[in-house]
């Protein structure tokens, strides 16, 4: 069966305190729920690793946490399955959180 996972990744450079973060959906193949999320964490986990950026800076990659497991309705996987969705009920907060909703000048993209 598929899964996808939502993981939520965090960066560091080098002492700093601010930190980044990154969300990811992956796909899973695995028989059951519990399956999945295990794998869901052990994959997030082996994700971690750390390099030196162009300014000789550490940037250090952790999985903070996986937010979400759902099974993948559409078992067979092709163009256009959908592999993960999620539904709110405020759509202001929504637009507050992701910035590819802002228009353009609003994102600190101009």
């Amino acid at each position: 069966m598929y899964f996808s996972a939502l993981i939520l990744k965090k960066a560091t450079v080098g002492d700093e305190a601010a930190a980044q973060f990154c969300e990811n959906v992956v796909i899973l193949e695995v028989e059951s729920i519990e399956d999945a999320r295990v794998a869901a964490q052990e994959y997030g986990k082996s994700q971690a690793h750390s390099y030196l950026n162009e300014a000789g800076q550490e940037i250090n990659w952790s999985m903070e946490r996986v937010v979400d497991v759902q099974e993948i309705l559409d078992q067979s996987i092709k163009h256009g399955s959908e592999v993960y969705s999620r539904f709110f009920s405020n759509f202001d907060d929504y637009v507050r959180f992701e910035p590819l909703m802002r228009p353009r000048g609003a994102r600190g993209d101009d």
